[in-house]
């Protein structure tokens, strides 16, 4: 009676065990693998185990800090307007790119010096005409090359930067951009930022020799902010008349209207006066557009401005 009492507890005992087991299975295949085999989750938080790209701060051929608009700094402008142009050995000069017969060229473009006398003398209205490979004497302050530190320390954007021999005979010229970089065509490359570094370095390995600074001219612009205020015709018997000035430049200037409305009735002439009887009261916008005059080698200069009219129902 013992032994069979006994062998029924061992029994249940092993059917407790076994029924023990096969949840701590289950629960095992419910829940996955244990932590220890899991991959672990990574979060978005969680530090890279890659190391990051490292990338320059400052990047050739990024305009973006290296323009200027015409008033800032004419020179910088006119190198800058021209990024992408074809580089055409014996090509281009004061009036812009070209593709000289004979040249091989299959595209207008700039030497590697015409650039620089397109810029200074755009950017200085014709005063200031440099020469292929020699200076003119006596013309511009000249910065001379550093010779501790960084080669353009003391550079200013719109500075002529010579490469290549010596500031009386150069090879190689082209316009200071700031942070380092210049505007120019070289090699086979059309025009665009080249760096201090690209320069000096193979296969160009140029010498610097400094650079010499011009005063950018004061190009056109539009100096009328506000027009007056008319009244309806009708009910003042004032016609209206209103004058468009520009600064700069060379005369006579050629106005036009190019977006917008005038108030009805009112007409603008190419000589910058606004006149008419006005029909309709309210405020009217539009975009006038200037034009001056230049010599066949100097760029025509062309700005816009945003005015408005406001026509009063009453006098």
């Amino acid at each position: 009676m013992h032994s069979r009492f006994t062998s029924l507890v061992t029994k249940a005992v092993m059917t407790l065990v076994l029924v023990a087991s096969l949840l701590v299975i289950a629960m095992a295949v419910a829940n996955g693998p244990s932590s220890a085999a899991s991959k672990p989750t990574v979060l978005t938080t969680s530090k890279p185990t890659s190391k990051p790209t490292v990338r320059p701060t400052v990047k050739a051929d990024t305009a973006s800090a290296a323009v200027a608009t015409p008033a800032e700094n004419a020179i910088l402008y006119f190198a800058a307007r021209e990024k992408g142009v074809a580089n055409c050995s014996g090509g281009g000069g004061y009036s812009g790119p070209s593709a000289p017969a004979g040249s091989g060229c299959t595209a207008p473009g700039f030497g590697c010096m015409s650039l620089a006398q397109f810029a200074v003398y755009q950017g200085t209205d014709g005063k200031v005409k440099l020469p292929i490979n020699s200076q003119l004497p006596g013309v511009g302050k000249v910065i001379p090359a550093p010779t501790s530190g960084s080669l353009w320390a003391g550079l200013q954007p719109g500075d002529v930067t010579y490469w290549g021999g010596k500031l009386s005979w150069y090879y190689h010229s082209g316009i200071y951009a700031g942070n380092g970089e210049v505007w120019d065509a070289v090699g086979t490359e059309t025009v665009g930022l080249r760096s201090f570094s690209t320069l000096l370095s193979a296969p160009y390995s140029y010498d610097y020799d400094g650079a010499i600074r011009y005063a950018s001219a004061p190009l056109l612009s539009i100096t009328t902010a506000y027009l007056p205020t008319g009244t309806l015709y009708s009910s003042s018997k004032v016609a209206y008349s209103g004058t468009l000035h520009a600064t700069a430049g060379t005369a006579p200037y050629r106005w036009s209207r190019i977006k917008g409305s005038l108030p009805n009735g009112l007409t603008l002439s190419s000589g910058g006066v606004i006149s008419g009887r006005a029909t309709k009261a309210g405020t009217f916008f539009f975009v006038v557009q200037v034009s001056d005059t230049k010599t066949s080698t100097l760029v025509q200069a062309t700005v816009t401005r945003v005015l408005g009219i406001r026509i009063n129902g009453t006098g």
